[in-house]
């Protein structure tokens, strides 16, 4: 099959048939250079992809939808934002962005697909701090040539600046801010009106005009001041009417046949045939669905804009302007603002009939289904690691009468059809406790049974083909007899470290684990954590509840950020903003200490400047900063700290503590194998280690700069460390690594809501048995197979991520050509020094240059290059090359707008230096444990 995408790029694919996932060889010319490299990756989905095509065939004229209703992806609990989806048959629509949306979008029934439409509210971490995960999450699944379009207060699209200090992968697309000057957004489905709600008091305090500038008052306390001049904006939605239908009852009674007056009539005109007989519209079609009401979305998130919203003309006037009274109000203000008499006053100039649906920290939760099913499974398995989580959600919640409806995670409203309109209050997610344990059982059978048929060793296929339910209850009542023999029969709840791991994903974090974030309480009230990735503070409050939750962040001493990857600092702030509000309610105004590379600071002053709008609550300690050991020490009561680099990024860094206890604990962050973790962490009491791949994946762990399980164990066994935890697991690991013989009875393997004190170590290695039968399939199906060596293998990988580079130079080159301007950058800097071992096919170039060269002329303007690389994990630098990527970088930003002869020339040049580099490369040997 052959594909165009632009004028300057042609793909070919290729699909072998015997292989257990899809392969592509891929072939781009681009500018008249040939780079082949393999690919194995789906394109985008194939819902959104019959979307695209879909549009696109109709152009501008896309019918209205017939179907369209609101799901509620968030309700403001604590630990979580206000956001609300609304859907069509086409489109999505996404009111405010909370940290963790994109989890919540795949713990929905129904997957919400790309979104291209963004509305927030106001300028806060609340309702932006998803957006960052959100479209580099969803950078696989969309077209690069659409535009997200992002509707809201001034700096909200500033966030994406960002993007390439977090992660290499650029988002796909171009996006556009549209601001309260803009007045309405348009489209096929809906119009948005936008209303501005202006503060009635002035700011207090401006922001800080400097990263440097100072934010104590002199005893170490950060001056906190809100801006209150921020901008609120409220939404008014009006979903267009949809098309006539002819009714086939009335069309047969007719009596005349179908034809091309069908149309005229659709388009309410009237029709007189030859014969004089005159039909009109409603001769023919059915009664049509009367439009629905107007939706309002508001937000008002303190007193100050009361006053503007009872003045504002819109809302004073709203059925003079919009002939009707509004079907519904989403409000997304606090229980406080909302019970003020003057928001009461507010909402009794509307109809009984409007429904107002409340969305605040009044709302149940928070709640992920898959998060519920996984803790009460592996709580049975074992009480004491895994507790229960806080609230637990096992019935199905009782419909709520009246017009006002309390909000609850993913409750749906149908708006379309009309005949179905109304609470879907039976397709809110519960947990269902007694039938987990079953729901799992099946599964690992089916699981097995899939496994079967790609297996030939006879031994292991009599191993899969015996799973039944008898043998699974049998390793369980084995697991219990065995853990009744082992644990402490004394009270342990004061033995140190308590170690709680609530995210144990890498990069893009999936339904089953979160983004990077480890709670160790090093003794009673003392509490730190290490790294903080996106939902850090949901995990928290769905395994301890409110109250716990308030006072670990109350006695909250610091936290260490191993590198700047958003999936390691991503909950940063929302974990702030709590404990502010936390500490202010007991008086205080301490600053939360944070371990991080010195590059945060960058970040903390964007969002005070852009966000918060107020001085920052954190005090950023940089790892060479003076005084940075006496400071920790005394901080969190240790007798040594040592923050020591370690080879990921150009900022990465690993932890080692040593408490006045005794104890001591070594943490890897993300790294390939570290001498100097070695060397700092000898003989501790516990390490936790990342593993992010299996023993099959080495090559991408060389090229991403990760630990594969294996390495991570030769680790613990040069530094001598009594007990091992393996964290940071790639996507394919939804509950368990692949066990090998070195996973001994000292190492152990985490799960998000993990709780280990050191009495319960050695209960880990003991699961082993049961959990491999039940999800060792499962893991097993996602293994690569393949002939190639190693080196191969990092070699062809290199090459895709060199194409990934000279795809983005290229993409720019024609943007600047064209006079366009460029919203999207190239991916982060570490990733720009790949190796750029590339093959150019000379022959294919000179006979395709001349027309390749004239059709880039003429179609430069608005073209985009699709980028191929989404095997890549979401938040990963790639750092490897020296001179030589530098050499072939420059080649690379050169290829375009040159003449026929100049190219030719540039090809020879190109083809002799990648050849001399591939005769010069050196294979890397798999047993090093060190990366000069």
């Amino acid at each position: 099959m052959f594909l165009r995408y632009s004028s300057s790029v042609a793909v070919c694919l290729f699909r072998t048939k015997h292989r257990p996932r899809i392969q592509a060889a891929s072939v781009l010319c681009i500018s008249r250079h040939y780079i082949i490299y393999d690919l194995a990756e789906k394109m985008y989905n194939r819902q959104t992809a019959r979307s695209d095509r879909y549009k696109k065939k109709l152009k501008e004229d896309i019918p209205v939808s017939s179907t369209a209703r609101l799901e509620i992806l968030s309700p403001g609990c604590h630990g979580q934002g206000r956001c609300v989806l609304l859907r069509t048959a086409l489109d999505r629509y996404l009111f405010n962005c909370t940290e963790g949306t994109q989890r919540h979008a795949v713990d929905i029934p129904f997957k919400i697909g790309p979104v291209y439409n963004i509305f927030f509210t106001y300028n806060s971490w609340n309702n932006v701090g998803g957006l960052l995960g959100l479209m580099l999450g969803m950078t696989d699944s969309i077209a690069p040539a659409n535009k997200f379009l992002l509707h809201g207060p001034e700096s909200v699209d500033a966030i994406l600046e960002f993007k390439d200090m977090f992660s290499e992968n650029s988002v796909r697309g171009k996006h556009e801010w549209r601001g309260i000057e803009h007045k309405q957004y348009e489209d096929n489905q809906l119009t948005v009106d936008y209303v501005e709600l202006v503060s009635s008091k002035s700011c207090t305090m401006s922001p800080p005009s400097s990263p440097k500038q100072d934010t104590s008052n002199g005893n170490g306390q950060s001056r906190i001041s809100r801006n209150d001049e921020k901008t609120v904006m409220a939404y008014i939605i009006k979903l267009k009417e949809l098309r006539p239908k002819v009714d086939p009852e009335k069309l047969h009674a007719l009596g005349i046949k179908t034809g091309p007056w069908l149309k005229q009539i659709i388009n309410m005109e009237t029709v007189t045939f030859d014969d004089g007989k005159v039909v009109e519209p409603d001769d023919v079609l059915m009664e049509g669905e009367t439009g629905c009401e107007p939706l309002i979305i508001l937000d008002c998130p303190s007193e100050d804009y009361l006053d503007s919203l009872l003045s504002h003309e819109q809302f004073i006037n709203f059925k003079t302007i919009y002939g009707t009274q509004p079907h519904m109000i989403i409000h997304m203000a606090p229980s406080d603002i909302v019970n003020n008499s003057k928001y009461k006053q507010f909402m009794d100039r509307f109809e009984e009939r409007t429904i107002h649906l409340m969305l605040n920290e009044n709302s149940q939760g928070p709640y992920l289904l898959r998060s519920q099913e996984n803790q009460e499974l592996f709580h049975q398995i074992h009480p004491k690691i895994f507790p229960e989580l806080h609230p637990v959600y096992d019935k199905q919640p009782e419909p709520q009468d009246g017009n006002l409806i309390q909000g609850l995670y993913s409750l749906a409203y149908t708006i379309r059809p009309k005949k179905s309109r109304g609470f879907q209050w039976d397709e809110v997610l519960y947990s269902d406790k007694s039938l987990v344990y079953d729901k799992f059982k099946q599964k690992a059978i089916d699981n097995a049974r899939k496994y079967l048929p790609t297996i030939y060793d006879e031994d292991e296929m009599k191993k899969w083909d015996n799973i039944s339910e008898e043998t699974i209850d049998e390793q369980m009542d084995t697991l219990r007899n065995k853990l009744a023999e082992l644990e402490p029969n004394t009270d342990i709840s004061n033995e140190y470290p308590e170690v709680t791991f609530l995210g144990t994903g890498s990069a893009k974090p999936s339904i089953d684990r979160s983004s990077s974030c480890i709670l160790v309480q090093l003794k009673r009230n003392d509490y730190m954590i290490m790294d903080c990735g996106e939902g850090s503070l949901l995990q928290m409050f769905m395994l301890f509840g409110k109250e716990k939750t308030e006072h670990i962040l109350s006695n909250l001493k610091a936290v260490f950020v191993s590198h700047l990857h958003f999936d390691h600092h991503g909950g940063l702030f929302s974990i702030a903003e709590e404990r502010e509000r936390v500490i202010r309610e007991q008086g205080r105004k301490d600053r939360l200490l944070v371990l991080a590379p010195v590059i945060l600071k960058k970040w903390d002053y964007f969002y005070s400047r852009k966000v918060s709008g107020h001085q920052s609550a954190l005090q950023i300690l940089h790892f060479d900063a003076e005084m940075f050991t006496e400071i920790v020490k005394q901080k969190l009561d240790l007798i040594k700290v040592s923050a020591m680099p370690v080879n990921h990024t150009s900022t990465s860094y690993g932890l080692a503590i040593t408490h006045r206890d005794g104890w001591k604990l070594a943490y890897s962050g993300d790294c390939t194998p570290s001498g100097s973790l070695i060397e700092h962490g000898q003989d501790c009491d516990l390490l936790i280690h990342e593993g992010t791949f299996d023993d099959s994946q080495i090559a991408h762990a060389r090229v991403k700069r990760h630990s594969t399980t294996s390495q991570a164990l030769e680790v613990a066994e040069k530094m001598n460390a009594k007990f091992t935890i393996l964290t940071h697991f790639s996507q394919r690991f939804n509950y368990i690594p692949l066990f090998t013989d070195k996973f001994t009875d000292n190492v152990g393997f985490s799960f998000d809501f993990m709780q280990v004190r050191p009495s319960l170590y050695k209960s880990i290695p003991l699961l082993k048995p049961l959990l491999d039968i039940m999800f060792g399939a499962q893991v097993r199906k996602k293994m690569d197979v393949t002939n190639e060596s190693v080196e191969e293998q990092e070699e062809k990988l290199k090459k895709l991520y060199s194409m990934k580079n000279a795809l983005h130079k290229n993409e720019i080159k024609f943007k600047e050509q064209s006079g366009q301007s460029s919203n999207e950058t190239t991916a982060g800097n570490e990733s720009k020094n790949i190796s750029d071992s590339t093959t150019v096919d000379s022959d294919k170039s000179k006979k395709s240059g001349k027309n390749n060269k004239q059709k880039f002329v003429k179609q430069k303007q608005n073209k985009n290059v699709r980028n191929f690389s989404t095997e890549v994990d979401r938040s990963t630098d790639i750092e490897a090359g020296g001179e030589n990527n530098k050499n072939n970088d420059n080649v690379s930003s050169g290829m375009s707008g040159l003449t026929s002869d100049q190219s030719e020339d540039v090809t020879k040049n190109i083809k002799r230096k990648v050849t001399e580099q591939l005769g010069e490369t050196k294979k890397l040997k798999t047993e090093d444990l060190e990366t000069s």
